[in-house]
């Protein structure tokens, strides 16, 4: 049937096959699940136009209720999606704009969730190819605009183990920031109160936020949808972000969540992409989201590794070194920074210095500090000549002692083992200088007598100088 379709070039027969194919499951004469899918997969490979489209969009979602198994519900709204983008951007009127509204509030939890999938992708594709919506498309946007509302406001009082899912609320949150951001007819929509706390992190952190729901989402869809929201977060949220560490941290570490964890190949690849694109139009603002996140999930994975081999010594607990380094890769792509200004790539270079060098990043991870600074166009030895303060700070801020992190400080030394490679005259001479001065016998002048004594009485014991005039 696909490449029957695209053979056939007239519309009037285009038209006559897919009200016949149509009229089987509209008139309940299917003969089982298996048969209805057959159907609507038919129905999606058609050409869109006006006409066919039409009568596809004005017949599927009256379907919607009706349909009682879940994968045949799936083909329905997939057989929609085609249509309804071209419909959103033709000028014949859509008589099932009323239903459409009705269906995003069905009470039906598999029916609201796939139908409002439908509706969003819909939308972002229009976006996507960068049309414009048509007098009838705006028509039928401020039709469901109240159904979008409406499911942003619920998601954003569910509890986090709530079984309907977030998928409307993702879906109302990703088009208000994105493809309906300038959209006259869905300005209401930006004006839902959810939308001025989405940053919110604590002392309830709003539903896009929440780790308590990202980490059960229940299928790709509702994690495709949720990056789509981070990617409205920063770029229209971009400079609000910049001033809000807690929430930046927030935004990185679901962003990280599913690069990393996501079980779906496809959303963990999309992930990646998203953030090389994001890099592009921030690359300081990312820079620092990821840089940050990055480093607190080492910490918990730092944190959690012990107790996973006391609960069980056999357990291996899987590396991430690989996804890490597409992580890195992909803040550090060179397309990314061909336009940005030479000064910010060099911060983000220095940014890096000692968390490119992190004990968990291993040679699964194929990438270097020197790799990743010569991918956005810079040499690593000018660097680390015209930066050396700030690079110089960086490692000692690490490698403090006692260090704050001690897998850090062990990127640290590693780090100064690169930057000695890179440019020995600075960093042997550097690195010897502040071994001198840490052990330099005259620091510790001040401990006399009273020092000594304290040091040397019991943890539990006060001090008493027996010397000490009473």
């Amino acid at each position: 049937m696909e490449v029957i379709s695209q053979k056939c070039e007239d519309t009037s027969i285009q038209t006559k096959i897919v009200t016949e194919i149509l009229s089987l499951p509209k008139t309940g004469k299917t003969t089982s699940p298996e048969h209805r899918i057959v159907l609507f997969q038919m129905t999606a490979f058609f050409p869109v136009n006006d006409t066919t489209s039409s009568i596809v969009v004005d017949t599927l979602p009256g379907l919607c209720t009706k349909e009682g198994n879940d994968h045949a519900l799936q083909a329905l709204c997939g057989a929609l999606i085609p249509h309804l983008s071209h419909s959103l951007t033709s000028n014949t009127p859509i008589a099932s704009s009323a239903v459409l509204a009705k269906e995003l509030g069905s009470t039906k939890v598999s029916a609201r969730r796939a139908l409002a999938n439908a509706v969003g992708e819909s939308i972002w594709i229009v976006h996507s190819r960068q049309s414009q919506f048509s007098n009838e498309g705006e028509k039928l946007l401020e039709t469901i605009m109240p159904g979008l509302e409406t499911a942003l406001t619920t998601s954003s009082t569910n509890q986090p183990a709530n079984s309907t899912g977030f998928l409307e609320g993702y879906v109302g949150v990703a088009l208000s920031l994105g493809p309906l951001h300038t959209t006259p007819s869905a300005s209401k929509l930006a004006q839902v109160p959810v939308l001025a706390d989405i940053l919110a992190v604590s002392p309830k952190p709003s539903f896009v936020l929440n780790d308590k729901i990202y980490t059960r989402l229940p299928a790709p869809e509702d994690e495709k949808w949720l990056l789509r929201c981070l990617e409205g977060i920063v770029n229209r949220l971009g400079r609000k972000l910049e001033k809000d560490d807690t929430a930046k941290l927030a935004v990185g570490s679901t962003l990280i969540h599913l690069a990393f964890e996501s079980k779906s190949s496809e959303i963990r690849r999309i992930t990646t992409t998203s953030i090389s694109d994001l890099a592009k139009s921030h690359p300081r603002l990312i820079s620092h989201l990821i840089r940050d996140s990055l480093r607190h999930w080492l910490q918990v994975q730092d944190a959690r590794a012990p107790k996973v081999r006391k609960a069980d010594e056999e357990e291996i607990v899987e590396s991430k070194s690989r996804d890490i380094g597409k992580l890195l890769s992909a803040v550090f792509h060179h397309s990314n920074t061909s336009n940005t200004d030479k000064a910010i790539c060099e911060d983000i270079a220095v940014d890096y210095i000692v968390l490119a060098h992190h004990p968990e990043i291993n040679e699964d991870a194929q990438v270097s500090w020197i790799a990743l600074v010569q991918s956005l166009g810079l040499d690593p030895a000018t660097v680390a000549v015209d930066k050396r303060t700030k690079i110089l700070e960086s490692l000692w801020d690490a490698a403090s002692a006692p260090p704050t992190d001690p897998r850090l400080a062990e990127a640290a030394y590693r780090a100064i083992t690169t930057l000695a490679f890179v440019q020995p005259e600075i960093y042997v001479q550097a690195v010897l200088e502040k071994l001198q001065d840490d052990l330099d016998p005259a620091s510790l002048d001040f401990i006399g007598l009273e020092e000594r004594g304290i040091w040397a009485s019991p943890p539990d014991q006060l001090y008493v100088d027996g010397t000490s005039p009473a």
